[in-house]
């Protein structure tokens, strides 16, 4: 069993950041999408390749972008709870004898 456990918290928190900002990426792809979407109706474009377009984006692509974001929200938080363990647990720790 190893003497010491370490966790490089500045580390972490650069993780978290990073997951974070991977989150607001795909959330402001996903903004920009729509947004090429509404363009492309308001214009008439309907014709099979606009209809395709919204289709594959409203069936395939959004529900996939939502979710890979929301995850990486999660993951952030996971991270962030965990450094708050760390942290907790070098507070409160026993010295080994």
């Amino acid at each position: 069993m190893p003497k010491s456990v370490h966790m490089d918290k500045p580390e972490l928190r650069k993780l978290a950041k990073s997951l974070g900002r991977y989150g607001d990426t795909l959330k402001e792809a996903n903004t920009a999408l729509k947004g090429a979407m509404r363009i492309l109706e308001s214009v008439g474009w309907t014709t099979i390749i606009g209809g395709l377009f919204n289709d594959t984006y409203l069936e395939q692509i959004q529900p996939n972008v939502d979710k890979l974001m929301n995850k990486m929200y999660e993951l952030q938080g996971d991270v962030i709870l965990a450094i708050g363990d760390i942290e907790k647990g070098d507070r409160y720790r026993k010295p080994r004898a």
